[in-house]
């Protein structure tokens, strides 16, 4: 049992690789998760000694308080299919004032199942009685159930409990690419989160503010020669003690109210302040750099605007600020 805020729940964990705690477990179809109402999805479905669906607001009480990360396995009916798995770096569920929108990126690229999840990212929660879908269908009755609907998803995790006979993603518990390009349904659907272990940076105070650092370089380190990227890291692979850094900002951040500091090793250190921005193309073509890792094409931004920064005085390295 666990006490995440005001309210003492029963939870079902998996105390491998550091404990998960489950917030959906489909395995036999003996509990229905779909044609459900807002209030329903809000609480608990099932019992956690089998089939069950946590509860919108017990997930959101739960991620609020600490970054999690999301592990998604699935699993077909026939003997020849196996576990496949997703995973994301961070997960989080907003209070039901934000209509328990989804917060989720860092999707991992050793997994063994297509992401058919990211396109949720930033979406509220619909159910049958509760259009929240940015979409013209109302996807929450087309699809018969609810989830962070928007356009025409691919899957339908809290459908109808259909086997693999049905092939038909309005009518089965499905996720597009597990079967290769079919609807069929699931056996086994497992939605785990488990808290994120910080990185173990250290945490510098400039002007007030507290800065974090993700890229670095110590002068007159080699790396090596097959390394062309300088922005290959995800937030929180370096570690502490490497003499350089290629990392990127943390997924969970957002471009607006995001700055980054950007510090010598010289005696007298230089320091600058920037800070992103959607409505100037330079600043917009560096975050997606930093954090989306996307390139912005070579010419595009001759004529963009300029991108000064602030000048501020004295710390070390290149420091993320959140």
């Amino acid at each position: 049992m666990i006490k995440p805020q005001s309210t003492l729940r029963t939870v079902y964990c998996d105390m491998t690789n550091g404990g998960w705690t489950y917030i959906l477990h489909r395995f036999d179809g003996t509990v229905e998760f779909h044609d459900k109402t807002w209030n329903e999805y809000k609480e608990p479905i099932g019992n956690v000694s089998g089939e069950h669906w946590y509860g919108l607001e017990a997930i959101h009480e739960l991620t609020s308080l600490f970054p999690h990360q999301l592990r998604v396995e699935l699993k077909g009916f026939s003997s020849s299919t196996v576990m496949k798995h997703l995973t994301f770096s961070y997960f989080k569920v907003d209070s039901e004032s934000n209509k328990y929108k989804l917060n989720l990126c860092g999707a991992s690229t050793t997994s063994t199942l297509n992401d058919e999840l990211s396109i949720y990212n930033d979406v509220s929660f619909s159910s049958k009685d509760q259009d929240n879908d940015p979409a013209f269908t109302h996807h929450a009755v087309t699809r018969g159930s609810g989830w962070w609907w928007t356009g025409s998803g691919k899957i339908n995790l809290l459908g109808p409990y259909s086997g693999d006979s049905t092939n038909d993603v309005d009518n089965a518990n499905c996720w597009y690419g597990y079967y290769g390009n079919d609807y069929k349904g699931l056996k086994i659907e497992i939605l785990k989160i488990k808290r994120n272990a910080p990185p173990a940076y250290p945490t510098y105070v400039v002007n007030g503010a507290r800065w974090r650092p993700f890229w670095w370089y110590t002068a007159g380190t080699h790396w090596d020669f097959k390394m062309d990227d300088v922005l290959a890291n995800s937030y929180g692979e370096c570690s502490q003690d490497s003499a350089y850094c290629f990392g990127r900002l943390p997924c969970s951040l957002k471009e607006s109210g995001s700055e980054i500091l950007a510090v010598d090793t010289d005696s007298t250190p230089n320091i600058y302040r920037w800070s992103f921005s959607s409505s100037n193309n330079v600043a917009h073509a560096a975050w997606l750099a930093f954090h989306d890792h996307t390139q912005t094409a070579s010419g595009t931004l001759q004529d963009g605007n300029a991108w000064m920064p602030t000048v501020v005085q004295g710390m070390v390295h290149y420091l993320s600020h959140y």
